[in-house]
């Protein structure tokens, strides 16, 4: 688990898939809130994805997974505090924390394929407040000037937050 969220593992990530299955997930996302995400297969799934069977998420529901963390209220207390530790030895940086102060903590997950990126976390502000950012983005035709562009809206609102 702990491969799949900070290196986007995609054996890791299949595994976990297969031993609590893609229904449970979804499942677990509905009792989060999360009304819109679908996990119906692990990642590079071939014959699945030539069936149009594909996992999609909206940026709505991820915030209310990433709320209920922040807020401790994902599981409980304690397993909240676990994922947020876990969440923030996330090994790719170069969106929401890319350009934020180096005191600031950014307890967050990201997720790319082919013209596509996305990170969400929690951002953990050195005097303990907190924040939501969900980035989301599709249809890259340059994703290096998409993922600078993705950073630059993370530090717009660090500075909205913090004037």
């Amino acid at each position: 688990m702990y491969q799949m969220i900070i290196a986007s593992s995609n054996l890791s990530t299949n595994i976990i898939i297969d031993l609590v299955d893609a229904k449970n997930v979804t499942q677990t996302m509905r009792e989060m809130g999360a009304k819109k995400i679908m996990v119906l297969r692990g990642v590079e799934d071939n014959k699945a994805y030539e069936q149009g069977l594909n996992n999609t998420t909206t940026a709505y529901d991820l915030m209310l997974i990433f709320e209920k963390i922040a807020e401790g209220k994902a599981v409980n207390k304690k397993s909240s505090d676990e994922m947020i530790n876990i969440l923030l030895n996330q090994e790719h940086n170069e969106i929401i924390p890319a350009e934020l102060p180096k005191e600031v903590k950014v307890a967050h997950k990201t997720g790319s394929i082919t013209g596509v990126h996305h990170d969400s976390g929690i951002v953990i502000l050195p005097d303990g407040r907190k924040y939501v950012l969900v980035l989301l983005s599709k249809d890259l035709e340059d994703e290096n000037a998409a993922i600078k562009a993705m950073a630059q809206v993370s530090k717009i609102i660090y500075d909205f937050i913090n004037r």
